[in-house]
């Protein structure tokens, strides 16, 4: 069984035991759009596609304008890998696949109006973030990520809405990057350096 199902499998038996007396819980599912992300050395792009995200959210209420928020997203894409210099010529290729996962955990902070039917809110999050390549000789890497978010909840009836939210994501590399290799070498993230993913999403959210 591939690890996206598995985490959305625990999801909803997190939500099965839940008891049915909170109503303070929102589970939403959720698909949309990442920008893609880059890493740079002085003679290497290594750049991993714009491509679809696959989600799902739990939040909490620990009071009326905070929640406590569990994310996963999942995505698989592309390496492309481009090789070169300013003074000398260099080539793009398609260098594997990568599969994407990030488990986050954190608060939001919503902001509420008189109807209450559009909820602004903001937020930050960390957690874990894994990679799995295609590419030969490389294996899953795991990395600790952070990531800020902000949108608003559309409240279409008291236990269903609509979730609209951007989202950039830095998975922190402490070592070196091992899935990014290619021909022309690997790219290399230093202690402590990390990458920026900036995603637009959209889903329904139940509230129980």
């Amino acid at each position: 069984m591939k690890l996206a199902p598995r985490c959305l499998i625990a999801l909803a038996a997190f939500l099965a035991i839940m008891p049915a007396s909170h109503a303070q819980v929102e589970v939403g599912l959720q698909t949309g759009y990442s920008f893609g992300a880059l890493v740079s050395t002085p003679y290497e792009q290594v750049r991993l596609d714009p491509g679809q995200w696959y989600g799902a959210v739990v939040d909490y209420h620990l009071r009326r304008d905070v929640q406590l928020e569990v994310s996963y997203v999942y995505r698989h894409g592309t390496i492309t890998e481009r090789t070169g210099s300013p003074w000398q010529p260099g080539r793009t290729a398609v260098i594997g696949n990568l599969e994407t996962h990030y488990l986050q955990g954190g608060t939001i902070k919503t902001f509420h109006s008189s109807s209450n039917a559009v909820v602004p809110f903001v937020g930050g999050n960390v957690g874990l973030s894994w990679f799995t390549s295609t590419i030969q000789g490389t294996s899953t890497d795991v990395f600790l990520a952070v990531s800020g978010v902000g949108g608003a909840k559309i409240y279409l009836t008291d236990n269903i809405g609509v979730r609209l939210q951007g989202r950039l994501l830095m998975p922190i590399f402490w070592g070196s990057l091992g899935f990014f290799c290619g021909s022309g070498g690997c790219s290399a993230g230093a202690g402590g350096s990390g990458t920026v993913e900036g995603e637009l999403s959209g889903g329904l959210f139940f509230s129980f």
